[in-house]
């Protein structure tokens, strides 16, 4: 059992190098591009904080996803 927790630890550890890697891409990113980025992501938390197995995103919810994502350069 400790040998699978030492396995899953492994996997879910950050990657010290792409957390650098990162933070130097996002030094070159502008305000607008990082603020329109959060506001993607804080959408996804409030569709995944639905207490339900497989939460849906309500039409609303899914323009604004797509309106949010449009606008990222480099959202895959």
């Amino acid at each position: 059992m400790h040998a699978v927790k030492q396995g899953l630890r492994g996997l879910v550890k950050p990657d010290n190098y792409a957390l650098t890697a990162n933070v130097m891409a996002d030094l070159t990113r502008t305000r607008e591009e990082l603020i329109l980025e959060n506001a993607f992501l804080c959408q996804q938390l409030i569709i995944l904080d639905r207490q339900v197995k497989r939460p849906l995103a309500r039409p609303r919810g899914r323009v604004l996803l797509v309106a949010l994502a449009s606008r990222l350069r480099n959202w895959e």
